[in-house]
């Protein structure tokens, strides 16, 4: 059984769609791990689409869409983030 590390908020001062929300708080939570050299981490993230999106080849252009790109350039650079 895994152990809890931290939480965190992040305010961000515009509009994004939840969806957008979402995948902006997995990035940068996945960037707050790697800065603190946190290294065997497991995301848990409720938001299936994102979830899809990040293990989805085909890219869109959109603000979503480069969430996701981050997101996967993350995890090719952290092989122990899952």
């Amino acid at each position: 059984m895994g152990q809890f590390v931290m939480a965190g908020i992040l305010w961000n001062h515009g509009q994004c769609s939840i969806i957008e929300g979402e995948a902006r708080a997995l990035l940068e939570a996945m960037k707050e791990m790697e800065l603190r050299g946190i290294t065997h981490v497991i995301f848990e993230i409720d938001s299936k689409s994102v979830v899809d999106a990040v293990h989805n080849i085909h890219g869109e252009n959109s603000e979503f869409s480069s969430l996701t790109c981050n997101i996967k350039n993350v995890l090719s650079h952290n092989s122990n983030f899952v």
